[in-house]
């Protein structure tokens, strides 16, 4: 008889069991987002917004002279200001610069390891258009543009260069 009753307590307790875990998980169910909301749309939070620096009398790119006080690691820096004037043009920043093609040179021996490309030019590009292929290298193998870049007032160089790279499949890289 013992047999019987402890067998029967099974099924009993497992119910039990069950019926504990429904309770406790329905409530937590029906808190739960049916589905999920969108996501925000995205805007441009500056969009004709002022653009407002401060201080405004020291500025670069503003009409008129604008001067600062240059940086130093000396000590001495912190109570004397040697002034420097900003550049007041921005270069760049709404137009590009003009394309300088730096491989079309003059330089002796770059017959040999510099080839016109047909086949492999940049995306989008023109009918006719053409990328350069370095072939080889070597102390004859240099090229010397025949444009310079241009240099700023102070007579540093600024330009910037973009290259597209074909990686050949025979070159480890």
């Amino acid at each position: 008889m013992l047999s019987s009753y402890s067998s029967s307590k099974k099924p009993l307790s497992f119910c039990l069991y069950l019926l504990l875990l429904l309770m406790i998980a329905c409530p937590i169910a029906g808190q739960l987002p049916t589905s999920q909301r969108p996501f925000p749309p995205l805007f441009n939070a500056a969009l004709g917004r002022p653009v407002v620096t401060n201080p405004s009398a020291s500025t670069c790119g503003l009409g008129g002279t604008r001067a600062f006080c240059i940086s130093s690691q000396e000590v001495e820096s912190i109570n004397t200001c040697v002034q420097d004037f900003c550049v007041q043009t921005c270069p760049g920043r709404t137009t590009l610069p003009q394309a300088t093609r730096m491989l079309e040179a003059t330089s002796p021996g770059s017959g040999d390891c510099v080839v016109a490309d047909i086949v492999n030019t940049r995306p989008d590009s023109a009918t006719g258009a053409f990328s350069w292929v370095l072939t080889q290298a070597g102390p004859t193998c240099f090229l010397q543009p025949r444009a310079s870049p241009r240099l700023d007032t102070s007579g540093a160089v600024s330009f910037t260069l973009t290259v597209w790279i074909w990686l050949d499949s025979q070159d480890m890289g």
